[in-house]
């Protein structure tokens, strides 16, 4: 698919012929002006020679069909296009590419060029050459906008790099034809009704100021306007826009006389057309004589009165300025670069002019399309005590300033050598600094961006730094710090220039061993990448002694992002690519014993890991990145000696259609030749207590192969991260670690209960086909896992205005362990609750109740609704619980889904699973089976996920008071609760006393049947209304058995009657040999009535319901004794 392309001048898209190149009537032949493109084209790259097409047309390849003649127009009859350009594409046949750009901006530029340079003639050609190579120096983000650092003072909001573009706004200034401008004479008329006189913007007359003289009246002392001649003050007037000079009204009245705005010569009001000031947009010829003040408030009104071409012009006028400005440069860096070029000797690959070993080396990405940037090289003698001053020159292309060329003299005298020059000097844009005459050159540190060098620091000893020539913060800058190596070599700083500016910096050494003519290439560089010094960093470098840092996952180089020098071997680091200082403990790890929690936030994109933040016992935290998607986190015992060990990271290999390169969660992805890939995932963040936290998508996790571990070195502890941070999609592309020695490790704390932070493998699996079934096939869905065996006290997280959950919902628990001190998570950890619920140590979970509110309309690969959790209720063994709301909870809509896992008396809740996304949650329990296991029980239907989720009623209780026998307490009282017809809660007593219920219970309709001693329920009759339950049977057998005698007990809604519906269906459960619960309940017509024999030698001993859904149930049997 071809990118959609926006105009480098003014961001708006380079439109597709609407006609598909047809050829119309002359009457109709004109285009929209957007679809009007030119090309800028080169001939001969060797002797560098830039053309302008024609005027033509685009098709939806992005090719431009027009002619190579600059004065030949589409809509010319005798226009025949004989060549056809691929637009920003210099793959294109022939390598016959060029940059597009509307017609009636390159006018613009023109007319700002030209605006009173009088009569001469401009030089197209060196015009197009400037533009081309600026262009040719700028990213292409995608293919599709060039970033100038500016978001083109709003059209950048149009960009839309693929797939369909933003639809034509006839009413958005952005879309109206610049050129499309009323006449001078026209605008003229426009200001007439304004009279003569402009009594608007005039002082009130006082016969104090009428007539010729200027002098004071009597008794005062003239102020310094007074002493001015007339025509001087008038021309300090002409260096005030409009609004100042009405304010000037206010200084005195002299000056209030003199800026009347029909005293006001016409000088002034020609001025306003001169570049740089309010109406410089408008281009008229300075050398006509008119009536300028009319021209001004004609241009001024129609200006204010909304018509869309001039605010478009206008626009487009501030656009063009600096590459206006770079074009006027054009002699200053037409003229370089300096230096002594090294570069590989024609016809001797493995040959250079000089041989230098590169010792250090920084570098920006400099355009999408590779271009051979020449390394220059500027000698450096050990000492440079003669050294007097430094020279930086400066470059600005759009809003920002790059440093395009140094200047190290090595005296005054030498000011000029181009010996000691590297780079461009641009005259217009220089700062000159003085160095002390004892000091020599220790070090540099450097602000590179991905687009070139933003600024400089030279350091010296026995001397204060300099300062920072250009800028050193902002988005999408890195620091490094390029140390002069120990030793007594021979040292020269080494540059790589692009055709502007300075694009990457080294420091090399000059080899004592050479020969005639040209020299051997060095095969290598020297560069340790596990020094902090060997990279770039954001936001700043790392200055800790003995700091280590370690490989970064996945291990490749963008296949976008060749080598900017040729004789250089090809590795990442010559590449811009800056790394995350995610230091978390300080030097020596200081910050160790405060760190307690790590969190990752994740959103659904190519690169989903979008920031990383550190959070402390004292109340402080640290993010870098933005806190967005959603978050998952890890708890570290900090204070109680836990420390990260490592993190494994595993690779996953798939082919794939689309190259890209993605980090999923903590998953590290890199699209390889031929559409195979490798995705390297940070899956697990271990701790020396034993435990393992995971940050990955759900579905790749079951999918991993092979991985990688990264840890530290011996006596090292990881003290930090760091990462590759992708600032053109806002993301985290590698991952590494940093480590430093912190002294002696404290003591491990004794750990009695390692079973809390396990994860069963199988329950992974299970998660993963159940989010596929429920959640949905979501890329984005990940999965957090927590232990409920042993929990001492459990709080509740609530979310936040402006994250992915609001202050509404419930976002995570936090489980504290008996025998473990670190907790587990599950959800994401936002802002605790004050509430909390502590457990006795011989108390368990024995229900889990979570309400969510519904969020939109269930998608096709939905079978249930989805939603945000909004409450959880959780019951305990001692009959104990404790709800978790969020403030606003009783504010919410009444209609919430409710999910309900809960245990019987053969089974225990044994972890808690919350699988979510950027929009959905789900939570669940594990439900197994107690020690010893029941007999096998039989679920008639058997159901098939993901409705396996299901909570059962016993209709018998089986205890052990005294550990040897076992006592059956069968169901004594069922009474069903009821909103409307439909059941919609159930509770069952027990002889012994004892209660289960399941459902919702907030209802004052209910219905109680009870059930005679020696009774024993044998089938069952469910009728439902849609997927509602309406009515609940029981068909009960009396002892004893040899005169069989059955009994239907009913739980329906008194209320309602027994009516039957249309609507209606019913399961029913019988024996095996009697069918006359069938007979009784069966219905002629109705198809949709189901009927469930009992399994051969079992029995009922209860039913089961759907956790998500009440209205799904089925029957329990267990095997006969014997």
């Amino acid at each position: 698919m071809a990118p959609n392309l926006y105009c480098p001048f003014c961001g708006v898209i380079l439109l597709p012929d609407p006609h598909n190149l047809e050829i119309l009537p002359a009457e109709n032949r004109v285009r929209p002006w957007y679809a009007q493109v030119r090309g800028l084209y080169f001939r001969n790259v060797a002797v560098q020679q830039i053309f302008i097409t024609g005027v033509g047309l685009m098709d939806t390849q992005n090719l431009l069909v027009t002619s190579p003649h600059p004065d030949v127009s589409y809509v010319d009859d005798e226009w025949e296009p004989v060549e056809q350009w691929g637009v920003c594409d210099p793959d294109f046949r022939n390598c016959l590419w060029c940059f597009g750009l509307h017609d009636s901006c390159w006018q613009l530029l023109l007319l700002r060029l030209s605006h009173g340079q009088g009569d001469g003639s401009l030089d197209k050609q060196a015009i197009a050459k400037s533009v081309f190579y600026q262009l040719y120096c700028t990213p292409l983000h995608e293919g599709s906008s060039f970033q100038f650092g500016h978001d083109y003072l709003g059209a950048g909001h149009t960009h839309i790099p693929f797939g369909r573009p933003k639809p034509i706004d006839p009413a958005s200034c952005f879309y109206a034809d610049p050129c499309a401008i009323p006449s001078t004479d026209d605008l003229e008329t426009m200001a007439a009704p304004l009279g003569p006189s402009y009594n608007q913007y005039s002082s009130p007359s006082s016969e104090d100021t009428k007539g010729e003289g200027r002098e004071p009246p009597e008794g005062r002392k003239p102020n310094v306007f007074e002493r001015l001649p007339t025509e001087l003050v008038h021309k300090i007037l002409i260096y005030l826009s409009f609004s100042d000079l009405l304010k000037t009204r206010l200084v005195c009245r002299d000056l209030a006389h003199l800026s009347k705005v029909d005293a006001i010569p016409q000088k002034y009001w020609a001025s306003r057309f001169h570049l740089g000031q309010e109406a410089d947009f408008f281009f008229p010829n300075l050398t006509d004589t008119r009536n300028w003040s009319l021209l001004f408030f004609g241009t001024r009104r129609y200006l204010r009165s909304e018509a869309l071409p001039l605010v478009n012009r206008k626009r487009i006028r501030r656009l063009i300025e600096p590459i206006a400005v770079l074009v006027e440069s054009g002699p200053a860096f037409g003229n370089g670069p300096y230096g002594l070029a090294v570069h590989r000797a024609p016809g001797q690959p493995r040959c250079c002019q000089l041989l230098v070993n590169t010792t250090r080396f920084f570098s920006g990405k400099i355009s999408p399309i590779d271009s051979d940037s020449p390394l220059m090289q500027l000698p450096k003698p050990s000492h440079v005590q003669h050294r007097r001053r430094l020279c930086i020159s400066m470059v600005q292309i759009g809003p920002r300033r790059f440093v395009s060329g140094i200047n190290l003299p090595m005296s005054e005298e030498c000011e000029a050598s181009d010996g000691r020059l590297l780079g461009y000097h641009n005259p217009a844009l220089k700062r000159w600094a003085e160095i002390p005459p004892t000091a020599r050159l220790r070090e540099l540190e450097v602000a590179f961006c991905s687009e070139g060098l933003r600024g400089i620091k030279f350091i010296f000893t026995h001397s204060d730094p300099l300062g920072w020539f250009g800028v050193n913060h902002g988005p999408g800058i890195a620091i490094g710090i390029l140390r002069i190596p120990k030793g007594t070599g021979r040292y020269c700083l080494l540059a790589g220039l692009d055709h502007l500016k300075i694009v990457s910096l080294a420091f090399g050494e000059l080899a004592d061993d050479h020969c005639e003519g040209s020299l051997e290439l060095p095969c290598t560089c020297k560069q340790d990448l596990s020094h902090p010094h060997s990279h770039l960093w954001m936001p700043y470098p790392p200055r800790h002694e003995n700091l280590a840092i370690s490989t970064l996952l996945p291990l490749h180089s963008s296949p976008n992002l060749e080598p900017l020098h040729n004789f250089l071997p090809p590795q990442s680091s010559l590449t811009f690519k800056s790394l995350v200082n995610f230091d978390f403990t300080g030097p020596q790890g200081v910050s160790l014993e405060e760190l307690t929690r790590l969190a990752f936030y994740m959103a659904f994109r190519p690169y989903p890991l979008v920031g990383i933040e550190a959070s402390y016992s004292n109340g402080r935290s640290w993010l870098f990145g933005f806190r967005g998607g959603f978050v998952l986190s890890i708890f570290v015992d900090g204070p109680g000696g836990e420390r990260i060990n490592h993190i494994h990271i595993f690779e996953y290999r798939q082919n794939s259609a689309h190259p890209a390169i993605t980090l999923g969660g903590l998953q590290v992805s890199h699209i390889f030749p031929k559409d195979l890939y490798t995705m390297l995932i940070m899956a697990q963040v271990s701790t020396n207590f034993g435990r393992t936290a995971t940050f990955a998508p759900l579905h790749i996790q079951s999918t991993v192969t092979t991985g990688r571990i990264l840890a530290p070195p011996r006596d090292h502890t990881v003290t930090g991260l760091t990462a590759v941070w992708r600032e053109d999609y806002g993301g985290f592309t590698q991952i590494g670690i940093q480590s430093q020695p912190c002294g002696e490790p404290p003591p491990l704390p004794s750990i009695s209960n390692h079973e809390c932070h396990l994860e069963r493998q199988d329950q992974l699996q299970y998660d993963v086909t159940f989010s596929d079934s429920f959640v949905g096939p979501h890329p984005g869905n990940c999965r957090t896992y927590a232990s409920l065996r042993n929990v001492r006290r459990i709080q509740a997280s609530k979310g936040i205005e402006g994250r992915s959950r609001s202050i509404t919902r419930i976002t995570g628990l936090k489980l504290e362990y008996y025998g473990h001190p670190s907790p587990g998570i599950v959800g994401q950890w936002m802002s605790p609750l004050d509430d909390s619920f502590e457990l006795f140590p011989d108390e368990d979970i024995q229900s889990l109740t979570t309400w969510l509110t519904p969020i939109g309309t269930p998608e096709e690969w939905t079978v249930v609704e989805n939603g945000q959790v909004v409450a959880i209720h959780i019951e305990t063994t001692h009959a104990r619980s404790a709800v978790f709301r969020s403030p606003g909870f009783h504010s919410l809509p009444a209609r919430k889904l409710q999910h309900q896992h809960q245990s019987n008396s053969g089974e225990t809740l044994t972890a808690i699973s919350w699988i979510m996304n950027t929009a959905f949650d789900y939570v669940r329990a594990v439900i197994a089976a107690n020690t010893p296991a029941r007999r096998a029980q039989i679920l008639v239907p058997e159901p098939t996920a993901p409705f396996d989720q299901i909570c059962k009623l016993d209709f018998e209780r089986i205890s052990t008071p005294d550990g040897t026998a076992n006592k059956r307490h069968m169901i004594a009282t069922a009474e069903a609760y009821f909103n409307s017809r439909t059941i919609i809660g159930l509770v069952f007593v027990y002889t012994s006393g004892s209660k289960a219920s399941i459902g919702r219970l907030d209802t004052t309709t209910h219905k109680a049947i009870h059930f005679a001693p020696h009774a024993h329920i044998v089938g069952l009759v469910a009728r439902f209304s849609w997927y509602d339950l309406t009515e609940l049977a029981f068909e009960v057998e009396f002892d004893p058995p040899t005169q069989p005698r059955y009994d239907a007990l009913v739980l329906s809604n008194p209320q309602r009657g027994g009516n039957r519906y249309i609507n209606d269906r019913l399961d029913v459960w019988c024996n095996l040999r009697d069918d006359w619960l069938v007979q009784r309940n069966s219905r002629s017509g109705f198809v949709h009535d189901r009927a469930f024999r009992r399994p051969a030698r079992t029995r009922l001993v209860g039913m089961y319901f759907g956790c998500q859904n009440f209205g799904r149930l089925g029957a329990v049997y267990e095997p006969e004794v014997i």
